[in-house]
């Protein structure tokens, strides 16, 4: 980390990233097949970058993240993010957004607060920051600004949704953690777009969804 850029490097390894090593063992594919694949991921490897690098000026979301059920990952979005309220594209766009993790237990938490900070300061002062040690009055600050907007009609429901999913740590960058959506239409057999005037096109709302028929 320097004055004004977050450099990521990483050393040469075997091909694999995390959870591939895995992958590999539980595979079926026999020995001539397994050293293709092997050979396949040392040529990816070599093409993947040796360096990252992102101008902190260009910082405009920083929210502290979960991964693996540990409180130990951050995830930064870049312009052109800047002014929307959770992220704005850069909330589905790989390559304006950043997920890191620091590590397993308190060291890692640790690990990831002092970067956390440390990008902060050095980040616009517009901003929007998670500071971890404010994180629940930024979380319930946050939540009250998106149902302020939603209900005043400033944003759509999707956007409001998406506000939601940013909020409770969900992130297209963790397949563990993607952001979900409620189900509300009772109609996927129409050939064509179901009638939203219809009440009968959705669910019932006023019960769960265990509860909504015998066959549930």
């Amino acid at each position: 980390l320097t004055d004004s850029h977050l450099v990521l490097e990483y050393d040469d390894g075997d091909g694999f990233v995390e959870g591939e090593k895995e992958s590999r063992r539980k595979s079926d594919l026999s020995g001539h097949e397994l050293k293709d694949h092997d050979e396949v991921q040392l040529m990816n490897e070599a093409l993947r970058p040796k360096a990252m690098r992102w101008n902190i000026s260009e910082t405009s979301h920083i929210y502290l993240r979960r991964y693996r059920l540990r409180d130990s990952a951050l995830e930064l979005f870049f312009i052109p993010s800047a002014g929307a309220m959770s992220g704005g594209s850069a909330f589905f766009a790989g390559s304006r957004s950043l997920f890191i993790d620091f590590g397993a237990g308190s060291w890692g938490n640790t690990r990831r607060d002092d970067a956390a900070h440390a990008i902060m300061k050095r980040s616009p002062m517009q901003a929007v920051k998670q500071w971890p040690d404010r994180s629940g009055q930024f979380l319930h600050d946050e939540l009250k600004k998106f149902t302020h907007a939603w209900s005043h009609g400033a944003i759509s429901n999707f956007d409001y949704l998406m506000g939601l999913n940013c909020l409770a740590g969900r992130s297209f960058n963790d397949i563990c953690q993607y952001p979900v959506m409620p189900w509300v239409l009772s109609n996927y057999s129409s050939e064509e777009v179901p009638d939203l005037t219809d009440v009968s096109n959705f669910r019932d709302l006023s019960k769960p969804i265990g509860a909504l028929n015998e066959k549930r």
